[in-house]
């Protein structure tokens, strides 16, 4: 005698539809008789895939955030970069340019010293040297009536000698506050100081009036 109820495929059901395997569960009533339930086993049930695109994996999502990230600080600092080498280039353009105009003028100022030395020297072995440029200023005098030829007192002797020897010799003064190599010619149009020094500071003008009216340093 069976307790407990017993699940078995049975073979034998003619009632059944052809092809149909019937599910019989047996079991004892409260009357000790045996009773049956049939039942049709499941048909099978078709799968169906379905294919759904899932999202990026955790790990691929961070790494591509990161990577996003690298890439904009790196141009963020690579922009910085530029910027620092382009002001630095800036400043040392104008460096350079200060650089040059400073050394200029200080060649102009040691050449023109060196050349004041030389004419100096020059003067105490020939007092007479600014004659010839005495003689040319004399003859861009259109009027040479009232000219004045001022020289040191020291050398109005040497003076008179060699410019005695000119057609329309001018006159000759003597000036304690001039040294030899210094001469001053006085006309009615105007004073021109025909010493060695006075030319010297009139060629530096000329220097730095063109080095001021140039193009700017490397333009």
């Amino acid at each position: 005698m069976t307790s407990h109820s017993e699940q078995t495929w049975v073979n034998e059901a003619p009632f059944l539809p052809e092809g149909v395997s019937p599910l019989v569960f047996r079991c004892l009533d409260p009357e000790g008789e045996d009773r049956y339930a049939i039942a049709q086993a499941p048909e099978p049930v078709e799968e169906t895939v379905v294919e759904v695109l899932s999202p990026p994996r955790q790990p691929e999502a961070i790494e591509i955030a990161s990577t996003e990230m690298l890439e904009a600080a790196f141009e963020l600092k690579l922009n910085e970069e530029r910027a620092s080498l382009s002001r630095t280039l800036e400043n040392f353009t104008e460096e350079r340019r200060k650089y040059f105009e400073g050394v200029e003028g200080e060649v102009v100022r040691l050449s023109l010293a060196i050349a004041e030395r030389v004419l100096h020297r020059e003067v105490e072995m020939d007092p007479l040297l600014l004659a010839g440029a005495a003689r040319v200023a004399l003859d861009n005098v259109a009027d040479r009536s009232g000219v004045i030829l001022r020289v040191s007192s020291s050398e109005v002797d040497a003076w008179t000698q060699r410019m005695g020897q000119s057609p329309d010799p001018p006159e000759l003064v003597g000036d304690h506050s001039l040294t030899k190599g210094e001469c001053v010619l006085e006309t009615r149009m105007g004073t021109i100081d025909l010493g060695i020094r006075a030319q010297l500071k009139e060629i530096e003008r000329g220097f730095f009036d063109l080095m001021l009216r140039r193009p700017a340093f490397g333009v």
